[in-house]
C-alpha cells in the first residue's frame, strides 16, 4: 500500500476543513499506526510543503515535523518551496 500525504504547511494542530477534520500531526500519525496495526506492507511518501515559511520561528516547528515522520516510519519526502 502507498500513502502519501503532505502540506502540512507547518500546521501542527487539526482543522475543519469542509465539514471533516484535516491537517494536524495527529490524524496522519493515527493513520499510518492503523495501517501498519494491519501488517499491510506500506510505503509512505510525503508529498513536501510539510514546513512553514521560513522565519525564525519555523526552524523548530520543522525538526518537529520531520522529527515526527522519522519515528513513524516516513520512506520518502518530496522538496518543495519550505523544505
Amino acid at each position: 500500500m502507498i500513502v502519501t500525504t503532505g502540506q502540512y504547511q507547518g500546521k501542527l494542530e487539526e482543522a475543519q476543513c469542509n465539514a471533516q477534520i484535516c491537517g494536524g500531526l495527529e490524524p496522519k500519525a493515527i493513520l499510518i499506526k492503523e495501517l501498519r496495526a494491519r501488517l499491510l506492507p506500506l510505503l509512505w511518501v510525503d508529498l513536501g510543503d510539510s514546513f512553514p515559511d521560513p522565519s525564525p520561528a519555523a526552524e523548530p516547528i520543522a525538526d518537529l515535523i520531520l522529527d515526527h515522520m522519522d519515528q513513524l516510519g516516513c520512506n520518502a519526502m518530496l522538496l518543495s518551496r519550505n523544505e
